[in-house]
């Protein structure tokens, strides 16, 4: 049901508000974005979303092609970018623009929008295995002992239960697996024995649970480097929720979340008796309206293996213990990067990817794959009449389409709205906060990863290689320097 419809009639006349809401089986969807609170969600091309403060706008129809109803597959067939396909050899810089990340040509992962769940599934530990080279495929379970797979479960701080049931597919397959303990020893790391570990794995698995303890916990023993050489040499990178968010350059987090932090972890999770062992399907938090709790998303930094100054968002398409529906709360973080960026520069362009609880993007080499666990809810629908997949969650978590993946990228409104400035405005006088929208929409079930990064076009440049380099909002870091203090992964503050 659609409550509220606002229709731009004449765009440069003024400034139109307008909040829509979404119910089971609505047409379309856009809410404006606030400005103290996350309140946007998005629709997909040819009915494109956009987001900006106080207003809601609609976009044109481009020309599309038609999809099973439904299905991943629904998502539209428009162009994404009208920018030139990346030939991934030049590297991005200043002034960056989406044609020119390089991609590595040895980039081949599973990353899940669920951690603990997503890995526990025989279809996704398939795909996984559909990911390695020829001479190590095999349909014989004799010899898959010959592959050797690398669990690193340090942000959910090396528990044993996460560990069984995320490596079991993988045991039953016949694979060899062994874990790296990192996550609570200084004093006892064998630092060659860690490297060792990482260079001899055909594919490394993350677990889910807190992200920014994790990379943090790396970077002070020393483990990036090893990953870094692990994916330049196409070792299987792969992981849901935190070990997802691990190979882009930055996430979506709930690493403030303190049901994350080590302490409480161990205590439900760690413990020997059996009460406590198995009573989870995911190391995500779930909402209880009884027991709303107090934390906020963050954006925490990650190893930027996956080519551009990407955000990724797990479980999209879910509300976690703090009420947030993480899809709305996702549009309102990529816009405010950017706004940030605006303050003390010209306004620099974010993307972001949002992967469902029960999908997965899976990379090889410059190509990619949107994969959704069968007979699953997600945030994909086709409603009946059109061809448009819109956004179908309800902002309490009530999901009514399929499982799939968003691209989302912050924009230039009047270049969206008039196709050209034609204001007689400078650049300068269109660096502004007001200007700022967030476009979406479904990833196509496969193409090249060029056209993920070219989606939106040269709109707005992204300034450089990664959002790390300067955190323009004080707030976010702020936060992450507390988290950091709270839950100690031994990193110099």
């Amino acid at each position: 049901m659609l409550l509220v419809i606002a229709i731009l009639a004449t765009v440069a006349a003024s400034k139109i508000s307008a909040v829509c809401a979404l119910r089971q089986h609505a047409s379309a969807v856009v809410v404006a974005a606030s400005k103290s609170t996350s309140t946007s969600t998005s629709a997909s091309a040819p009915l494109r979303a956009r987001h900006n403060a106080g207003i809601a706008l609609f976009g044109t129809k481009q020309p599309h092609s038609q999809h099973p109803k439904n299905t991943a597959k629904a998502s539209t067939a428009r162009k994404m970018s009208s920018s030139s396909t990346s030939t991934g050899t030049e590297g991005p810089g200043p002034g960056t623009t989406p044609s020119t990340f390089a991609i590595p040509k040895n980039l081949r992962g599973l990353f899940a929008g669920s951690g603990l769940y997503a890995m526990s599934q025989p279809a996704m530990n398939d795909n996984i295995l559909d990911l390695l080279p020829p001479e190590k495929k095999t349909s014989d379970d004799n010899n898959r002992k010959n592959i050797k797979i690398l669990y690193l479960g340090t942000a959910s701080y090396d528990i044993e239960m996460f560990r069984d049931k995320q490596t079991q597919c993988f045991v039953d397959r016949g694979c060899t697996v062994s874990s790296l303990d990192v996550a609570l020893r200084d004093k006892d790391q064998d630092a060659e024995a860690n490297k060792d570990a990482i260079h001899s794995a055909d594919v490394i698995i993350v677990s889910g649970g807190n992200t920014l303890y994790a990379i943090d916990r790396w970077k002070h023993l020393g483990l990036i480097p090893h990953l870094t050489a692990a994916m330049e040499r196409g070792c299987i990178l792969t992981g849901g929720s935190a070990g997802a968010i691990c190979w882009f350059d930055a996430g979506h987090s709930d690493s403030a979340d303190p049901e994350t932090y080590g302490a409480p972890m161990l205590e439900q999770y760690g413990r020997d008796d059996k009460d406590t062992k198995h009573n989870t399907d995911d190391e995500s938090s779930e909402y209880d309206a009884a027991n709303k709790k107090e934390w906020q998303y963050l954006r925490v930094p990650g190893l930027g293996f996956f080519p551009g100054p990407v955000v990724c968002c797990p479980h999209h398409d879910r509300v976690q213990s703090n009420g947030l529906l993480r899809a709305t709360d996702f549009d309102a973080m990529l816009l405010a990067k950017a706004k940030a960026s605006s303050k003390s520069n010209h306004p620099k362009s974010v993307l972001g990817i949002g992967i469902d609880h029960f999908a997965a993007l899976i990379v090889e080499g410059e190509r990619y794959k949107v994969y959704q666990l069968p007979d699953k809810e997600g945030s994909v629908l086709n409603v009946d009449g059109t061809d448009a997949p819109v956004f179908a969650v309800a902002e309490d978590g009530t999901a009514t389409g399929v499982p799939g993946v968003w691209i989302k990228r912050v924009l230039r409104r009047r270049v969206l709205l008039n196709g050209k400035n034609n204001n007689n405005k400078s650049d300068d006088d269109n660096d502004n906060d007001d200007d700022l929208v967030l476009e979406a929409m479904v990833a196509p079930p496969e193409g090249n990863i060029a056209e993920l990064l070219a989606y939106g076009g040269d709109n707005l440049d992204f300034g450089s290689s990664s959002l790390n380099e300067k955190d323009d909002e004080e707030e976010n870091q702020k936060a992450i320097d507390k988290c950091r203090r709270e839950n100690p992964s031994g990193i110099q503050l």
